[in-house]
């Protein structure tokens, strides 16, 4: 068994962060622009995911109670971000 254990391949990065969002407590959050303003994580990425209040309140530059009462209200952060709690990565 130690073998075939040894010998399976590495999951990829995809899997991975698939698997370390389900399997933890914390919620996920979507980021977007307000009024449709561009915003490109990729080429294709309109938004981004972040799993914690604290990683989402570090990206906006803000605190974290400003994140918690935005989620409370209409989700916007300093006028430039909307913020919405999302279901686990599927």
């Amino acid at each position: 068994m130690r073998q075939a254990a040894l010998s399976r391949k590495p999951m990829s990065d995809q899997v991975r962060a698939k698997i370390s969002a389900n399997s933890t407590f914390a919620h996920l959050f979507k980021l977007t622009k307000v009024n449709g303003e561009p915003f490109y994580i990729s080429k294709e990425k309109l938004s981004i995911d972040i799993r914690t209040i604290k990683a989402v309140a570090e990206y906006c530059k803000c605190s974290e109670n400003t994140v918690r009462r935005a989620l409370k209200s209409k989700g916007i952060i300093k006028g430039q971000w909307i913020v919405t709690k999302i279901d686990k990565i599927k």
